[in-house]
């Protein structure tokens, strides 16, 4: 890919981060922040000469934030409060820490997110960051099993 494209992606990060800063509409805030977070998960996958087609949002932005992991637990340490309450919180029909959801593995990392935030479990920085990442994209998802909200 051409450095021009590249630096294209930057200026589309910008422009969506910037609507979603600028909307007071918490729908329009996460998609648009989302896609902000899916097209800089991209970029950071063309420099690193990673560039498979068939690839899902959710590899991306897991790499994304591993390659990302300082950062990530710097924003996670400034919003400790707003994580602690959704560790607090419990899934509508399940009853599961965080957000229900079918999937074992899933259950397993919001359980351990939540417990982490309660001061029940540490977690390490790479199994933190990841259970936001999935997190995110559990959320993204609509509660679905693995289809993006335009699969439906």
């Amino acid at each position: 890919m051409a450095y021009s494209q590249i630096d294209k992606r930057s200026t589309l990060i910008k422009k969506w981060f910037q609507r979603a800063t600028r909307t007071d509409d918490a729908f329009d805030k996460f998609i648009y922040s989302w896609i902000a977070l899916v097209i800089a998960a991209q970029r950071l996958r063309t420099y690193q000469g990673y560039n498979k087609e068939d690839d899902t949002d959710r590899q991306k932005i897991l790499d994304y934030f591993n390659a990302n992991t300082a950062k990530i637990l710097q924003i996670l340490e400034k919003h400790q409060s707003i994580m602690k309450n959704l560790a607090s919180r419990k899934g509508t029909n399940y009853g599961n820490p965080i957000v229900d959801t079918g999937n074992r593995e899933l259950r397993g990392k919001f359980s351990d997110l939540a417990a982490h935030y309660l001061k029940q479990k540490a977690l390490s920085d790479e199994d933190l960051v990841i259970a936001v990442a999935e997190l995110l994209n559990k959320v993204r998802n609509n509660g679905s099993s693995g289809k993006s909200v335009g699969d439906f």
